[in-house]
């Protein structure tokens, strides 16, 4: 038992320590926009891709020149239309 945990301290010993990043690792300077929203798609507006909700939203991406954007309770075809509306755009 003894030539047993003898091998496994020398075998934990050979393994190569950590890189670790240089103290004086330069930051990244870019910045991104993200964005969200809560839209309660079938609570406030039953699911719809026509009354309003889907061009808003859209609408205030691109206002706002988001690069990320995150939506919480958005149904299905509301965020398939929401897609598709942005990529109309480009």
């Amino acid at each position: 038992m003894k030539r047993l945990r003898w091998a496994a301290v020398a075998a934990v010993a050979l393994l190569p320590a950590p890189a670790s990043p240089p103290a004086h690792a330069a930051r990244a300077a870019t910045s991104y926009r993200a964005w969200h929203w809560n839209i309660a798609g079938n609570t406030m507006h039953h699911g719809s891709t026509t009354d309003g909700l889907v061009a808003a939203a859209a609408q205030s991406i691109q206002d706002n020149n988001a690069v990320f954007a995150s939506l919480n309770e958005v149904c299905a075809q509301q965020f398939t239309a929401m897609i598709n509306q942005l990529r109309a755009v480009d």
